[in-house]
């Protein structure tokens, strides 16, 4: 089976196996459900300077970050802050969590939590592993109260995308879960002497500060 033939499995059968809203009526009355503040990762909150958001990381994962990495986003402009944790969800392996600093105000503007071979070379989390985990934040964020136009909830982007869920807070913020699949190299040939391509998956979830207007690197208008 070409790889591109195991993607389309692969994303289909996702599709199929999405958990579904809830359709039964439950005759006892429900408390209206909590709503969810995008205000950042953990004790990572959005708006906390360089020092303050270090200072939180060093107490929050002490272990993790003795090995903490920074790198400037070529991109963005951005001051970018990573480090490795363990065993967030189970059978998902481990995850790269990503803060990433405003181009403009160097405040904590963004975060990603990611999880997958293709991120995490090490990682033995395959496709299946990450769509287990997929489905379990996605239920555990529909417990939550979303603004009602923001809601998605399972939507094939791409032959390589999948949109789980994503939603805004009341102040507009955005949380975005997508699994997706890429083709790499395994450095191996087949028969005919072509690069042997092999799916590698990642799993990301990201925190949004700004999803509009984002604190990145831009050209001005009228600049060219």
């Amino acid at each position: 089976m070409s790889v591109v033939k195991t993607w389309m499995v692969l994303f289909l059968s996702a599709l199929l196996w999405m958990p579904l809203a809830q359709a039964k009526e439950d005759p006892t009355p429900k408390q209206k459900p909590t709503a969810f503040q995008v205000d950042g990762y953990k004790g990572a909150k959005f708006g906390m300077s360089e020092k303050a958001l270090l200072a939180t990381l060093k107490k929050e994962f002490p272990e993790a970050y003795k090995d903490l990495v920074t790198v400037e986003h070529k991109h963005n402009q951005q001051k970018v802050f990573s480090l490795r944790l363990e065993n967030l969800i189970e059978g998902a392996g481990p995850a790269v969590v990503t803060y990433f600093m405003g181009y403009r105000s160097k405040l904590l503007v963004h975060v990603n939590v990611t999880w997958g071979d293709l991120v995490i070379p090490d990682s033995q989390a395959k496709f299946d592993d990450l769509k287990v985990a997929a489905d379990l934040l996605t239920n555990y964020f529909q417990g939550y109260r979303f603004k009602p136009d923001s809601l998605v909830v399972g939507k094939m982007q791409s032959k390589q995308d999948i949109l789980f869920f994503k939603g805004r807070d009341d102040k507009n913020r955005e949380l975005r879960l997508q699994l997706s699949v890429r083709g790499v190299e395994s450095g191996q040939k087949d028969k005919a002497g072509k690069p042997v391509v092999e799916p590698r998956s990642f799993l990301q979830l990201s925190y949004i500060a700004d999803p509009e207007n984002p604190d990145i690197y831009r050209i001005q208008p009228g600049a060219f």
